[in-house]
C-alpha cells in the first residue's frame, strides 16, 4: 500500500517554479469543470461516492495531511472515499521568517489531478487572504509576507509567476461540499465555515450557486463572510440548514483542542493541525448523528504510515 501524498512528493520536483505552476493551473481547470459543480457548491450523492472523510484545518502539518490521504484510501483505485481538506497554508513552521507551505498546497493540486473525483479543498480564509493580499498578522508576523517570502527562497524570479498560479487555483476552490442523505434527515454541508450570526441578515444562501465574483470574495462580501464567519448560534445553523437542504454541518477555521468540538445541535468543529488532530467519517445517503460523529472522529495519530 503506497502513501498518495509521499509518492506525490517523489513524482513532482516542488523547487522547480514549472512544475508547481502546473499542477496549481492544471488541478484549477478540473475544479472549474467538475460535472457536480453547482456555483461554488460540490454535490456528493450515492452515485458519486460511499464515504467521505473530512479533516480540518491543516495549516502546513504535512504528516496529518498523509493520514487524511492514508484514511481516505487515495492509494487505491478502486474506492469511493472521498476527501475533504482545507486551510493547508500559513503553518506555524519557518526557516528564516520564510513559509514553505505552498508545498503543501502543491501536494493538493497534486492529489486532486491525481483522483480528481476523490479529492476537493475548500476555500478557507488563509488561502483566500494570501490570493488577495488581505493580510493576516500571527504572532505579531504577516503571514502572507512570510508566505511571498518563502515563494521567492524556493523559486527566486519565478515567484511572481508561482503566486500567479496560486491565486488562479484558490480561486477554483469551491466553497461547499453537500454530502446526501435520506429524506428527512437530508444531508451534511462540509465547508470552511459559515457567516457570524450578526452578519446572516445581509448574507444570500442562494449565492453559494453562483461564482463568486470580486466584491464577493472582498471585506464584506458574500463569499468573504462565508470563509471568515465564527461564533455561530443555533439560529444560524437552523436558518441555513433549512436554506441548504442540509441537516448538520462539518467545519473547520475554529479552533476544537481535541480535535473535534461541538459548535451548535446541527454543527461539528475538526481541527487537523495538532497533535490530537481528528478527521469526522460521513456515510453518503445514510443518516448522520452529530452525537456519533463527534464520538467517533478518527485521532489521525493513529492512522499508521508507511515510515
Amino acid at each position: 500500500m503506497h502513501d498518495a501524498v509521499l509518492s506525490a512528493s517523489q513524482r513532482h520536483d516542488l523547487h522547480d517554479a514549472s512544475v508547481v505552476t502546473d499542477l496549481f493551473e492544471d488541478a484549477a481547470d478540473v475544479y472549474r469543470t467538475d460535472p457536480r459543480r453547482t456555483g461554488v457548491r460540490i454535490d456528493l450523492d450515492a452515485d458519486a461516492a460511499d464515504t467521505v472523510v473530512v479533516g480540518g484545518d491543516v495549516h502546513d502539518h504535512r504528516v496529518n495531511l498523509r493520514r487524511l490521504a492514508r484514511l481516505a484510501r487515495l492509494d487505491r483505485d478502486d474506492d469511493r472515499t472521498v476527501l475533504v481538506i482545507q486551510e493547508l497554508i500559513h503553518g506555524p513552521s519557518r526557516v528564516n521568517n520564510c513559509d514553505l507551505s505552498v508545498r503543501t498546497l502543491a501536494l493538493a493540486a497534486a492529489l486532486k489531478l491525481d483522483r480528481p473525483t476523490r479529492v476537493y479543498q475548500l476555500l478557507s480564509n488563509h488561502e483566500l487572504s494570501q490570493a488577495l493580499g488581505q493580510d493576516i498578522m500571527k504572532g505579531g508576523m504577516s503571514t502572507c509576507a512570510c508566505f511571498d517570502e518563502g515563494l521567492a527562497f524556493l523559486y527566486g524570479d519565478d515567484a511572481e509567476t508561482v503566486a500567479e498560479a496560486v491565486r488562479a487555483y484558490v480561486m477554483s476552490l469551491p466553497l461547499a461540499v453537500r454530502v446526501a442523505g435520506p429524506e428527512p434527515t437530508r444531508g451534511v454541508m462540509c465547508a470552511h465555515s459559515l457567516p457570524s450570526p450578526r452578519r446572516l441578515d445581509r448574507f444570500d444562501p442562494a449565492a453559494l450557486e453562483r461564482e463568486p465574483d470580486e466584491t464577493a470574495t472582498m471585506r464584506g462580501g458574500w463569499a468573504y463572510e462565508m470563509v471568515w464567519g465564527r461564533h455561530q448560534d443555533d439560529a444560524t445553523t437552523d436558518r441555513l440548514g433549512e436554506a441548504w437542504g442540509v441537516s448538520a454541518f462539518v467545519l473547520g477555521h475554529q479552533p476544537a483542542d481535541m480535535g473535534v468540538e461541538r459548535l451548535t445541535e446541527r454543527a461539528l468543529i475538526v481541527n487537523s493541525d495538532h497533535d490530537h488532530a481528528k478527521a469526522v467519517r460521513i456515510e453518503v445517503g445514510k443518516p448522520f448523528d452529530l452525537d456519533a460523529a463527534e464520538n467517533q472522529a478518527v485521532a489521525l495519530n493513529a492512522v499508521t504510515l508507511d515510515d
